[in-house]
């Protein structure tokens, strides 16, 4: 059938869109439910890992595939967020501090930081932050984005303590 990978692949698009929109709302009432709003995300791939690629022709890739466009949205939302004025502090904190456990669910499912690009929070997107806050918010991410080789993680903890 011609076409069928196509809108497959726009299938699995449409469906991650949907989702994140409704974890979007939920994240946005609850800044604290990032992770629980995300379940479908890990679900989903783990769904697809386990039933899916011994079903699907190998040259589809189909779990990469989803891992992808699944990545895309991922970043697109928490740039997004991070972009939106209407975002709290407490919903930047979040996002801020989800990189960290993103990827370590992330490998969980078989694929490495460096796999996954862009990255799910790229640099220009905290630097925007960063600028866009306070100066002691900004010392902070600077400690955080300013080692790429031995990037130091910020605790949720460590940040709430800075004023914003």
């Amino acid at each position: 059938m011609r076409g069928y990978k196509e809108k497959f692949l726009q299938a699995i698009q449409i469906h991650a869109d949907e989702q994140i929109v409704e974890t979007k709302q939920a994240f946005l009432e609850d800044s604290s439910k990032l992770e629980k709003s995300l379940r479908w995300y890990f679900n989903d791939l783990n769904a697809v890992k386990q039933g899916m690629v011994p079903l699907m022709p190998k040259k589809w890739k189909i779990l990469k595939t989803y891992a992808k466009i699944y990545h895309k949205v991922m970043h697109d939302f928490l740039v997004g967020m991070i972009d939106d004025p209407d975002t709290s502090s407490a919903n930047m904190l979040a996002i801020v501090n989800w990189p960290e456990k993103y990827y370590a669910k992330m490998k969980k499912l078989g694929f490495s930081e460096e796999e996954l690009v862009p990255p799910v929070i790229d640099e220009e997107s905290l630097n925007w932050f960063a600028s866009s806050g306070n100066l002691s918010f900004t010392s902070l991410m600077n400690g955080w984005t300013g080692y790429p080789q031995r990037r130091r993680r910020i605790s949720l903890r460590e940040m709430s303590r800075v004023q914003i």
